[in-house]
């Protein structure tokens, strides 16, 4: 194989996706493509599979991989026009360089398309995820130094999809080198649906619809210990497609509920109030942990004391500033020594009441005599005690509520509001407290409801 010629003679090369190491060039196959008389290949005097490209027979190639040190894959074009990806000299090596392990200045210098760069004078490859590193320039793009080793920052488990889970490391969040969970289960969106997820595994989509962006593959469960790390066993409501649990039935609903599907056993049950379905969701605020990585399933949070001493996922916050999850229910200090840091905790004193109308809850198991609600609003979760009746009775108003006539004060000294109309005969809250008004709509629709005062 004849050597390369310097690029002056007889052809010039530009690049196409040059991260890819791709590029193009017009090739000399006949003296009159040289005015200096420098080509001597020609296509009929290479071997089988070879074709003249810069002046010298070169193979055929699909990666950097098919290529000799000193070369690399590009797409080629030939002096008819047509192109391949053929094994070719770029300019760092004109001049017989094989830009690894060898003194330079820049990366340029460097076999960059296969992964080298100009460190400390010398073209190296930096370190991958998990590799051997003294600082962070050394390591590949998007991973730092971190413990001697090249690390992924992370800010959740979903940003370690297919790599591990992310844990504290240092001062920040990375990656571990674990085993990692396989596409469309755990720690996978699925914005697009269902189709995301992996549905022969036993997986589906958990959100608001197609386009959601904060949907997540999820599977079914029967308590925490089925659940990978950052998530709990809950539940989740469902339509029922007959009339079940209490809920009337909407055939026409999308993705309702068969009756053969609902029952002791089955994938579907009766709950406090309708129909539910067991399954893996992530760690929010409030729910308990022993360590950071048990609340990384939603960026953000960490592991620490609230008021009463527990232990729970809450976030850092500003105790100038409303910054915590869970609107007014929740409060901003210093609870936990340990940490270090201000954080977020109930202004109940904890996570968990006894049941009672509007104490906290995590689940409906922390309500006995319901179910546990969540605000559309704020997400503050609360206790809907079924036993605890109301009458409005002429006090009702258009939307078939009242405040009070019957219903306790919530633990923030609000009136809860009475359901005098329920949504069908027989519905289980008819005549049931529900949450007070935190504030009113000031376009007239649906008032903000919570259990705690601004």
């Amino acid at each position: 194989m004849s050597p390369a010629l310097p690029f002056r003679h007889c052809f010039t090369l530009a690049f196409l996706l040059f991260a890819a190491g791709s590029a193009l060039s017009a090739g000399c196959e006949s003296a009159s493509d040289c005015p200096d008389g420098g080509c001597v290949c020609r296509d009929a005097d290479c071997p089988d599979g070879q074709r003249c490209v810069q002046n010298a027979c070169r193979d055929a190639c699909n990666d950097q991989d098919d290529c000799p040190v000193g070369q690399n894959c590009a797409v080629y074009e030939f002096p008819d026009g047509e192109r391949e990806q053929r094994c070719v000299v770029l300019e760092y090596a004109a001049n017989g360089r094989t830009g690894q392990f060898e003194p330079c200045e820049r990366d340029d210098e460097c076999d960059t398309p296969r992964g080298f760069a100009c460190l400390s004078g010398s073209c190296e490859k930096p370190s991958g995820p998990f590799e051997a590193c003294d600082e962070s320039s050394e390591c590949v793009e998007g991973t730092e130094c971190v413990e001697s080793r090249c690390s992924l920052p992370c800010t959740s488990h979903f940003d370690c999809r297919g790599v591990g889970t992310c844990e504290p490391l240092g001062d920040g969040s990375y990656c571990t080198d674990g085993a990692p969970e396989p596409e469309g289960r755990y720690y996978s969106a699925c914005p697009a649906g269902a189709e995301d997820c992996d549905a022969a595994a036993g997986f589906f989509c958990l959100g608001a619809g197609e386009g959601d962006l904060d949907a997540f593959c999820t599977s079914d469960c029967s308590d925490d210990e089925d659940c990978p790390t950052g998530f709990r066993c809950g539940t989740v409501g469902a339509v029922p497609c007959e009339d079940a649990c209490g809920e009337p039935g909407e055939p026409d609903f999308p993705g309702c509920v068969p009756s053969s599907r609902i029952g002791e056993g089955r994938q579907y049950h009766c709950g406090g109030l309708g129909v539910l379905r067991s399954v893996c969701l992530p760690r929010a605020f409030c729910a308990p942990c022993e360590s950071d990585a048990d609340c990384l399933a939603v960026p953000g949070q960490i592991c620490a004391r609230d008021r009463s001493g527990e232990k729970i996922c809450t976030v850092p916050c500003d105790p100038r500033a409303d910054s915590c999850p869970w609107g007014t229910a929740a409060e901003c200090g210093m609870w936990d020594d340990e940490r270090g840091v201000a954080t977020c905790s109930h202004r109940f004193g904890s996570c968990r009441g006894t049941g009672e109308s509007c104490e906290p809850c995590i689940g409906s198991e922390d309500c006995p005599r319901g179910f546990c609600a969540q605000s559309s609003f704020s997400g503050e979760q609360y206790c809907v005690d079924l036993d605890a009746e109301c009458d409005c009775g002429d006090d009702a108003s258009a939307a078939g509520t009242c405040k009070g006539h019957g219903c306790p004060e919530s633990p923030g000294g609000l009136a809860l509001t009475c359901l005098a109309d329920g949504r069908f005969p027989g519905d289980p809250l008819e005549n049931r407290c529900f949450a007070g008004e935190v504030a009113s709509s000031m376009l007239g629709g649906t008032p903000q409801l919570g259990c705690w005062p601004r």
